[in-house]
């Protein structure tokens, strides 16, 4: 199968196959039932900024793609400066896993980071998706930091 820089229309049924995953493991955070324009909006809105889409062209259709994003984090009196690209969705469809789709994403990620310049990439995953923490350690990505969120609902 050949990677594609697809257009953004042709990634919106994976795009939405991922975010009804995210629903189904979280349906508090997830709303499941927002149109197809607002899903555009937001894969435009990323590629405004600079993000890039890969994609695994089957002949027939995709089976998996990947957008990521570059971020810039200037230093400060808190922070290092840092420019690294952010993996910020990664999906391959039930059918096509296990063919190493993920990690020829993943790849394509790290030519590109480095043709536009960075040394880094780095990804945010749910803790709920064990899925995913098996992928990124399985490719030798390895946990820099923690975040935990807690909350209380008011009564």
């Amino acid at each position: 199968m050949e990677i594609i820089e697809p257009h953004i229309s042709q990634v919106l049924p994976l795009f939405r196959a991922l975010h009804t995953y995210h629903a189904d493991l979280d349906p508090s955070i997830y709303p499941c039932d927002a149109p197809d324009a607002e899903f555009m909006a937001l894969l435009s809105g990323a590629m405004s900024l600079g993000g890039q889409l890969f994609a695994h062209d089957a002949g027939w259709g995709l089976v998996s793609y990947v957008l990521a994003k570059p971020e810039f984090i200037e230093r400060d009196a808190l922070r290092m400066a840092r420019r690294s690209v952010r993996i910020d969705h990664l999906y391959v469809c039930p059918a096509a896993r296990g063919l190493g789709l993920g990690q020829q994403l993943i790849a394509r990620v790290e030519d590109w980071m480095r043709e536009i310049g960075f040394d880094a990439w780095h990804v945010v995953y749910h803790c709920d998706n064990p899925g995913a923490a098996e992928f990124y350690a399985a490719i030798g990505a390895t946990p820099s930091k923690g975040i935990s969120e807690i909350g209380r609902a008011h009564v």
